[in-house]
């Protein structure tokens, strides 16, 4: 994709969400190095009604989780650099992240990794290739017990300063100006 192709679908992206309720909005970050990949997680999750932003890097993932706050965090657990253990041990000492979940991609066994992940304090595991239904229904599931935790929270006044608010326009543009951010406007142009 062309970096004007990409700059009208940033664009479009924002006009997309400018659209949206953003108190409403069910934002994923998904990080994987893997273009082709990514593209699927994509479309994929689109398809099921969820605004995507998608990074091919950890040190971005840390980076567009502090500005966004998305509702759900996909990391491939194998990326060059800044790993998805490097991307959830950062994203564990920022407390506006406390209720995202983060769910773990990986290419690798579930023998080798499911259990490591799991320790390391992912609250999901998706193993490549990807079952598309396995990955619906656990994003469904990850995201309800998003809610729910966050529901039980307004409130009581001991945690309602950690409760994120939806991204404002200016940080949701910043991070789609950078090029990594798509819509569904972009599959055509891909």
């Amino acid at each position: 994709m062309s970096t004007a192709t990409m700059g009208s679908t940033l664009n479009e992206l924002v006009a997309e969400v400018s659209a949206v309720s953003l108190e409403k909005l069910e934002l994923i970050l998904v990080a994987d190095d893997h273009v082709t990949g990514l593209e699927l997680l994509r479309v994929v999750l689109e398809d099921s009604g969820y605004m995507v932003c998608g990074v091919t890097d950890g040190a971005t993932a840390v980076r567009y989780a502090r500005l966004i706050v998305p509702n759900l965090i996909i990391v491939d657990l194998d990326m060059p650099g800044l790993d998805g253990f490097g991307v959830l041990r950062q994203l564990r000492s920022e407390p506006r992240l406390d209720a995202t979940p983060v769910a773990a991609l990986s290419a690798y066994s579930m023998d080798e990794n499911l259990p490591r992940a799991l320790a390391a304090g992912f609250a999901a595991y998706f193993p490549k290739p990807i079952s598309l239904q396995k990955l619906r229904t656990g994003v469904a599931q990850l995201l309800k017990t998003r809610a729910a935790a966050l529901s039980q929270v307004r409130g009581t006044g001991v945690r309602d300063k950690q409760i994120p608010a939806p991204p404002p326009q200016d940080i949701l543009t910043e991070c789609c100006a950078t090029g990594h951010a798509t819509s569904a406007a972009s599959v055509g142009g891909s």
